[in-house]
């Protein structure tokens, strides 16, 4: 009788822990899910503005271009979220600026204060780069 109790003690204990994991595991998933559709639509935003605009007005020709790039290697390319919105779909500017906001707490990101580092690495074609994105939210 009394390992009967024990058994359903344990059991219970057991159910509560595997819910418990459930819901955090869910919230987690949520988060990078979120955090994965932000970063997503940044990068889609530096595609537009780094790739079909600022690459091609960098230097006269590809040796200039990479000598220009050069500089930016070691500490990017910044700018500020709310003007690559801005450049690249301000038409939606303040739909988009809805979507931005901290997957944890749901509270809304400052754009102005929100950078996008764009980093030219070797062979410095126009994909070769990496993205740094600093979010700042309320």
């Amino acid at each position: 009788m009394k390992n009967k109790v024990i058994i359903i003690i344990i059991s219970v204990y057991l159910i509560i822990f595997a819910i418990l994991s459930s819901i955090l595991l869910f919230k987690k998933l949520d988060y990078n899910k979120k955090e994965n559709r932000m970063n997503d639509l940044v990068a889609s935003f530096v595609k537009q503005y780094y790739e079909d605009d600022l690459y091609n007005q960098i230097g006269m020709d590809f040796d200039s271009k990479v000598e220009a790039l050069k500089e930016y290697e070691k500490n990017g390319i910044h700018i500020s979220l709310y003007n690559l919105i801005r450049i690249t779909n301000s038409k939606k500017l303040k739909e988009l600026e809805e979507l931005f906001r901290d997957p944890k707490t749901d509270k809304k990101c400052n754009l102005n204060n929100s950078e996008v580092y764009i980093y030219p690495n070797n062979p410095y074609q126009k994909e070769d780069y990496k993205l740094k994105i600093e979010m700042e939210c309320e």
